[in-house]
């Protein structure tokens, strides 16, 4: 441990995990269509594929994927930065369809039928097999029944044509990850 360091409140310490790569979670339930963007997604297993999600439960979305069982998450090019942005500043309890209201197009997944942005680079089909208290938040164990991307992922991502958002934290916000091919094999 370097000797320069400084002490950190660690109610704040989710900070030091940012950039991170936002994604949009996407649920819907009889004429509501909830969407967030998340930066606390992880991987939890290959087989089967398990993902989680942290969330408030004060969030609408979180209500909706309570009632539904079901959600998308999506993984979005730089060029959706301002939608991003217009969806993050919507309250989900004021609209019943976020995704129209920030500029995103709906699309149908093939598999469980649920609503994802047509503009995503990457969707996950997903449903919700585990929900447990963490704190002040909620933690989302999701089975991922179906994936799709886009031709610029062939086992990983290239980066030729995808080009990810980072999100810095508030203070920050989503920025585009930009760097050339060349830097990026340095």
């Amino acid at each position: 441990m370097k000797k320069s360091m400084k002490n950190i409140n660690p109610s704040i310490s989710y900070r030091l995990l940012y950039p991170s790569v936002p994604t949009l979670i996407v649920s819907s339930s009889k004429d509501t269509i909830s969407a967030m963007p998340a930066v606390s997604v992880i991987a939890l297993s290959n087989e089967p594929a398990l993902l989680g999600i942290s969330i408030s439960p004060e969030h609408s979305t979180y209500k909706t994927i309570k009632r539904n069982g079901k959600l998308t998450i999506s993984l979005l090019d730089s060029k959706d930065i301002p939608r991003l942005f217009a969806l993050s500043k919507e309250l989900g309890y004021r609209t019943k369809d976020k995704l129209r209201t920030s500029g995103f197009h709906k699309t149908i997944t093939p598999k469980l039928k649920l609503i994802a942005p047509a503009e995503a680079t990457a969707v996950f089909e997903c449903r919700v097999v585990n929900d447990f208290e963490t704190g002040d938040h909620r933690l989302l164990i999701c089975n991922v029944v179906s994936v799709y991307a886009s031709d610029d992922f062939e086992d990983y991502w290239k980066y030729e044509q995808y080009n990810p958002i980072l999100y810095g934290g508030s203070s920050i916000g989503f920025v585009p990850y930009n760097k050339s091919k060349k830097e990026r094999n340095m």
